[in-house]
């Protein structure tokens, strides 16, 4: 976990299984409020507010435990910007819908942020975290098959390559 000083307020960056539970929370948390503000609704009562940051959060923990944080924040920003089509009010309901198309998109896009696209590491880690939930058994494999699987999602990045240039 690494912690990144942003706006005078501290950042999370890493992946959600890899935060603090507490801390997790917190941006949730705030990320709700934004979405309220930017939305003109009133901030919610702070009981109703930590319920939605908990539900979110046990629901990305099951779903998605690999979720960065800034593709939640990214799946927030596409959601009130009115990427996903019209809302009236935030709720848990549109964050986590919002979340799931995030996700799907990435799923279509071959596993890419159409932003920021992944190098070859993160996408192997990202990939190699599929492949295990899918798998238990991929969670025993040592250096060697993971460096095995880096090499060939690396041919299988410049076989895709050369297809789409036309290069033989």
């Amino acid at each position: 976990m690494e912690l990144a000083k942003q706006n005078n307020e501290i950042a999370i960056i890493g992946r959600l299984k890899e935060v603090d539970e507490k801390q997790f929370k917190e941006f949730l948390l705030k990320e709700y409020n934004k979405l309220l503000l930017k939305n003109g609704q009133n901030p919610p009562d702070p009981s109703n507010a930590g319920l939605v940051a908990n539900e979110l959060y046990n629901n990305l923990n099951k779903t998605w435990p690999g979720v960065k944080i800034e593709w939640v924040q990214k799946a927030f920003e596409k959601g009130i910007n009115g990427d996903y089509g019209d809302f009236a009010n935030i709720s848990y309901r549109l964050m986590n819908d919002w979340i799931n198309k995030f996700r799907y998109s990435m799923k279509r896009e071959d596993f890419g942020i159409q932003e920021e696209l992944m190098n070859t590491k993160e996408r192997a880690s990202f990939v190699l975290d599929g492949l295990r939930k899918r798998n238990p058994e991929l969670s025993n494999l040592d250096n060697k098959g993971k460096e095995a699987l880096k090499r060939k999602l690396n041919k299988e990045q410049i076989a895709k390559y050369k297809k789409d240039n036309n290069i033989k």
